[in-house]
């Protein structure tokens, strides 16, 4: 059941806004946005909203509620956002093209006030090349040391790797981690990608996403590092897992640990064919092997059709009973895209008290959400927030944040 109407902000001047990831401050509950703004035919700049908990845009924070943050003079997107526990500092992680050819990952930090925090790299932003075309970071995490640790992909020959950077409190890269603060992992033959990030409770980090071996078919994929970046070969062996969840295509976009017992959740879509897609969910046991437990013939995952077109989960988040909160999209037979929400018990089963049957679907405006990003948070008192990007037109968007009842 949604608890409000969704609050709905234009940042950027040409009012095409997208959110790619909701966070709430913990000290206070607010709600923040994070994603990208055009500002003009050839820019986009890092964006970013702080809400009110009743919705209403803060006042206190940048201009109105709003901050722009120009990265380069291109196109400039932020994928993912954190709260930094020990001071409330805010991280915004993606990435900016710096030419026609090149990307890079890019990061950063914001004092509480949404101003840039000149102690993080004297500017309050990091940019880092890694291969010779395309870095994407799509996710970011900190430890409890403060050291940050970013992650998504690098792409060299047309052939995408996981990419991990790992930074000090102070933006400087933690020559401790990997080869000067970079690892690469190539955890399939046709290209890999980690789309989600978490830190297990000895300090272990988890790298969610997906793996192709074959040009046609990919697979969730989730990578476990040692604190020093490398490999963790307790971990299904070699440090990597793949799992095929439907019969084509598979994306794993979001990520979590679950704080009972240590397993981890990955999930995102899977096809199975070129215009079928359903939410798919994978739980994993500590050293990597799939989770019999979980879904259905012992198999460690599940799949849920919302629609009957296209359905993908882009976040996840376990509440405080184990219940599990799964936010996405479905697509209608008119193309518009629609937010969705389902509700997992602990054995993987929908959970029938919510919504309709364990599912719930939520169409925003007249033209409903953009179809490929979202982020989903719970607030303290288990209510759930989503972030999406509210289309205004067949063209055009803004950020949007809606809450619902547990």
């Amino acid at each position: 059941m949604r608890a409000n109407s969704p609050a709905a902000t234009t940042v950027g001047s040409l009012n095409d806004d997208i959110v790619n990831a909701v966070a709430i401050q913990p000290l206070d509950g607010k709600i923040l946005l994070a994603g990208y703004s055009k500002v003009s035919s050839t820019e986009n700049e890092f964006s970013l909203v702080r809400l009110n908990t009743d919705g209403t845009l803060d006042s206190n924070f940048g201009g109105g509620g709003k901050v722009l943050i120009p990265i380069g003079t291109k196109i400039d997107e932020a994928e993912a956002v954190v709260v930094q526990p020990s001071d409330g500092k805010i991280l915004l992680a993606g990435y900016t093209q710096v030419s026609t050819t090149q990307k890079e990952f890019a990061l950063v930090r914001l004092d509480t006030d949404g101003t840039l925090d000149t102690t993080f790299n004297t500017t309050g932003k990091v940019t880092k090349a890694i291969g010779s075309t395309d870095d994407e970071a799509e996710a970011v995490v900190v430890q409890p040391d403060g050291k940050i640790v970013v992650a998504g992909f690098t792409t060299s020959g047309g052939v995408m790797k996981i990419a991990l950077a790992r930074y000090t409190a102070a933006g400087a890269p933690d020559t401790g981690f990997g080869t000067n603060g970079l690892v690469v992992t190539a955890a399939g033959t046709d290209g890999s990608v980690a789309n989600a990030l978490a830190l297990q409770s000895n300090g272990s980090i988890v790298a969610g996403g997906w793996a192709a071996n074959v040009s046609t078919t990919s697979a969730f994929v989730v990578v476990r590092y040692n604190t020093d970046g490398s490999l963790d070969h307790t971990f299904d062996t070699t440090g990597i897992a793949v799992t095929a969840v439907g019969t084509a295509y598979n994306s794993g976009l979001a990520c979590a640990i679950q704080p009972s017992d240590g397993k981890i959740l990955l999930a995102g879509g899977a096809y199975q064919n070129s215009n079928l897609g359903q939410f798919a969910l994978a739980r994993y046991n500590t050293d990597g092997s799939l989770d019999t437990s979980f879904g259905s013939n012992g198999t460690g995952t599940v799949t849920t059709p919302i629609g009957t077109l296209f359905d993908m989960i882009y976040g996840i988040a376990v509440q405080s009973d184990g219940k599990i909160v799964a936010a996405g999209a479905t697509e209608t037979s008119s193309g518009v895209y629609e937010v969705a929400l389902a509700r997992y018990g602990t054995d993987g089963t929908l959970d029938s008290t919510f919504g309709e049957a364990g599912k719930t679907v939520t169409l925003v405006g007249s033209y409903g959400v953009w179809g490929s990003e979202l982020g989903v948070a719970l607030q303290s008192n288990g209510d759930i927030v989503v972030g999406a990007s509210e289309a205004i037109s067949s063209s055009t968007y803004e950020f949007a944040a809606l809450r619902y009842l547990p």
